[in-house]
């Protein structure tokens, strides 16, 4: 792209951060002006006022305002000057294109059926409404947004009246800007978004951000921000920090890089995954923020399903039980005053002194086996159920039940397996318990080690079948590793998903929604949900 300081591939995510005055915007409309016809810039500028909703524009007159903002958009003032007009024409640019692809997914379907083909894909792709209004709520935006045939675009509040969307507030249409340009935009385009905080707050910006990202895997994203927590939510993006701008002078050092003809940046690149230097923290950040140390990987469902359980916290996965108890005591003990950081790891057998001992260096403990069993919960699996059947029709109750017996029945054939893997883990917890330490050995009374007494597997099998046999799904999601069972699968299935990670998702979806559900989940780390209570409903 030019001589700017990188290159952007199709589907990379990129952070811009940087103190007031050190090039950020700047940065972004030199990719504007110089980055070829696959661009969509959604500027900073604060006014989002437009007159109505109705749709005024034609295909031709659409194509002509894109040309206008073309020029509009690379000439340098429109880095700091306000066009309302340009502002206008562009909201009136997106509700076409969203009305336009409402069009055109109906057309391909009564193409279909007027030739009788089979139209199973086009009855699964998501209408462009359905995905905004899915990504609104996701960003606990009150409003859902509806067409009036080709006519206009109104909004709804809750269940009230249908209104025109230009009396949304300035948040509202900031959102509804942002993601109908991300939604109805080209594969391969660069989307240039420049500090969304501007107009929406964190507790939008982050989940709506997360949101567009996953919905468009075919388009890059250049986000200019001073939150820096956006760009700790996405590890895998790369972070260019900004420390200045100058005009543009010959110069060897390595990180000065012309910008066109009159502008170079000093800065930095962080990689993926690496760690932000703790004075741009305070430069940028400012404040304290909350960050939260949970087991698993970036990909694992154990971040995705506590990002949604605490919105308003950075979920950090860490690995191995131990390594969350490690970075958790590190931030205590170096006291990192402007974070405010906890761990959350499995039960995994842990005793109760355990758990204490852990909670005083603010790791907290789950009341089930592991995360992934809060997905089979029963309260869980019946608020599934019961979406699942207003939507495809049945009775919850029978689905409800036929879903949990699935999941014993899956349970119930690893029996052996998820009884000894209960004892295994229970004896390496005693055992570590028990090591010696330096103190022990030089007083010379060190602490018996003993292993599982020979009848423990018998105790454990009938612990395990009378849960079976009283069909008590959640005594067994408390003790035994439902991740190694089928059980998962089985439930998703028994309620119509395709799989598991279907499952899982929709899930995750009900927790947004569910303000009671969603905080029933988090009292399943009762500690740690006092610690942190929600903020809001």
């Amino acid at each position: 792209m030019g001589d700017v300081p990188f290159e952007i591939q199709p589907d990379e995510r990129v952070f811009v951060l940087g103190a007031n005055g050190t090039g950020k915007s700047a940065l972004l409309h030199k990719l504007v002006r110089e980055g070829g016809p696959k661009i969509r810039w959604v500027d900073a500028q604060r006014a989002i006022g437009f007159e109505t909703g109705a749709i005024s524009m034609t295909a031709a007159s659409r194509q002509q305002a894109e040309k206008r903002f073309r020029s509009l958009e690379r000439n340098y003032r429109a880095r700091y000057f306000e066009d309302l007009g340009y502002k206008s024409q562009r909201v009136s640019a997106a509700l076409f294109d969203l009305v336009d692809a409402e069009v055109q997914r109906a057309q391909r379907i009564t193409a279909a059926f007027d030739e009788r083909v089979d139209a199973s894909d086009l009855r699964a792709e998501e209408a462009a409404i359905a995905r905004l209004n899915r990504m609104l709520s996701s960003a606990r935006l009150p409003i859902s947004i509806e067409v009036d045939g080709i006519r206009a675009v109104n909004a709804r509040r809750g269940d009230g009246p249908p209104f025109d969307v230009a009396a949304l507030s300035d948040g509202q249409r900031a959102a509804l800007l942002l993601a109908a340009t991300v939604l109805t935009a080209e594969p391969g385009t660069v989307v240039l978004i420049d500090e969304p905080e501007r107009h929406l707050h964190r507790a939008i910006s982050a989940p709506l951000l997360r949101d567009l990202f996953a919905e468009r895997p075919d388009c890059a994203f250049v986000v200019s921000t001073h939150e820096i927590d956006l760009a700790a939510d996405h590890p895998e993006a790369r972070v260019l920090l900004t420390r200045d701008y100058r005009p543009a002078v010959e110069s060897e050092d390595a990180h000065a890089i012309v910008g066109g003809n009159v502008e170079a940046w000093d800065f930095d690149w962080l990689e993926s995954g690496t760690d932000l230097p703790d004075d741009l923290r305070r430069d940028v950040l400012g404040a304290r923020r909350r960050v939260l140390f949970v087991e698993g990987t970036q990909t694992s469902h154990d971040r995705a399903l506590y990002a949604v359980l605490f919105p308003d916290v950075s979920v950090v996965p860490k690995g191995t039980a131990a390594d969350v108890i490690a970075a958790t005591r590190a931030f205590r003990d170096n006291v990192l005053h402007w974070l405010d950081a906890r761990g959350l790891i499995d039960r995994d057998e842990r005793d109760e002194a355990t758990v204490a001992a852990l909670q005083a260096d603010n790791v907290h403990v789950l009341a089930l086996n592991a995360v992934e069993a809060l997905h089979l919960h029963p309260h869980v699996v019946a608020a599934i159920a019961a979406r699942q059947c207003a939507f495809m029709g049945g009775d919850p109750t029978t689905r409800t039940q036929e879903a949990v017996a699935a999941a014993i029945a899956e349970l119930a054939a690893e029996r052996d397996r998820l009884c000894a893997r209960a004892i295994e883990v229970a004896v390496q917890n005693e055992v570590k318990s028990r090591l010696p330490t330096w103190k022990n050995l030089l007083e010379g009374d060190p602490p018996a080690i003993t292993v599982a007494p020979a009848g423990r597997l018998d105790a454990e099998r009938a612990t395990f079948q009378a849960a079976v046999e009283n069909r008590d799904l959640l005594a067994l999601l408390v003790r035994y590793k439902v991740r190694e069972s089928g059980a998962a699968a089985a439930a998703a299935k028994t309620l119509k998903f395709r799989n598991a990670s279907d499952y899982c998702a929709a899930v995750r979806k009900l927790l947004a929604d569910d303000v009671s559900m969603r905080r029933e989940m988090r009292n399943l780390a009762p500690t740690l949900a006092i610690a942190w209570p929600e903020s809001s409903a």
